[in-house]
């Protein structure tokens, strides 16, 4: 019965935790995205390399002045992500922001 009740809220919170990170980090798929493959590699990175970190947080709370002159900066310089991967990671936030969430059009 134990045994029962653990895996049962394990797999509680692996499937909330998915859930989790398609509204944090929505797919590109449901994104207004000028280059969607750059905005895939992004999102890719977001939820890979960040999280090596830190959960997956909410995009949409920041501004993209913010992302631009704060957190970026700050998460590639801890991270060590390339120009070039920084640049896709803000298209991707950037097509985020600018897709209206969910509910909210």
């Amino acid at each position: 019965m134990k045994y029962l009740l653990f895996f049962c809220s394990a797999a509680g919170l692996l499937l909330s935790g998915c859930a989790s990170v398609e509204q944090s980090a929505p797919p590109v798929a449901q994104l207004h995205a000028a280059v969607p493959s750059v905005c895939e590699e992004g999102r890719r990175i977001y939820t890979t390399t960040c999280t090596k970190c830190h959960s997956v947080e909410a995009i949409r709370p920041h501004s993209m002045a913010e992302w631009r002159g704060k957190i970026m900066p700050a998460m590639t310089k801890k991270s060590k992500i390339t120009p070039q991967q920084e640049a896709a990671v803000l298209a991707y936030v950037e097509a985020v922001i600018s897709t209206p969430a969910p509910g909210k059009s």
